[in-house]
């Protein structure tokens, strides 16, 4: 199980377009809007990285994408949160993601994680 920070442009589409490459067959699945999320991620665009920031990680299985998540604090001194989760069936990239986004948090003196919250309440 490897875990990456989300730095560019292609790693950046990879996050976004997780969720279609995970389960994009299952007639279940209600299509995200990328276009919506794309610019949720945007930190030129998102009035929210006015004060807040965020880091985005992609957990892979030899590989291939096995999962996503945000750790975000809304501003300096905020709450811990993380947000943008997705993962399959897969408890390890699951706890992988978690502590990766826990650690991030940390560094930035956050205590505690909340959520899943995708920037907002």
């Amino acid at each position: 199980m490897a875990v990456e920070e989300v730095t560019g442009g292609p790693a950046r589409r990879r996050f976004t377009e997780l969720p279609h490459a995970l389960n994009g067959t299952d007639p279940r699945l209600a299509p995200l809007l990328t276009a919506w999320e794309r610019y949720r991620l945007d930190q030129r665009r998102n009035p929210y990285f006015d004060r807040g920031e965020a880091a985005l990680f992609l957990a892979r299985r030899l590989g291939q994408p096995a999962g996503r998540i945000a750790a975000h604090v809304a501003a300096p001194d905020g709450e811990g949160r993380f947000g943008f989760w997705w993962v399959d069936d897969d408890a390890a990239a699951a706890s992988a993601l978690v502590e990766e986004g826990a650690a991030w948090l940390r560094a930035r003196g956050c205590a505690s994680m909340l959520g899943p919250l995708s920037f907002t309440v």
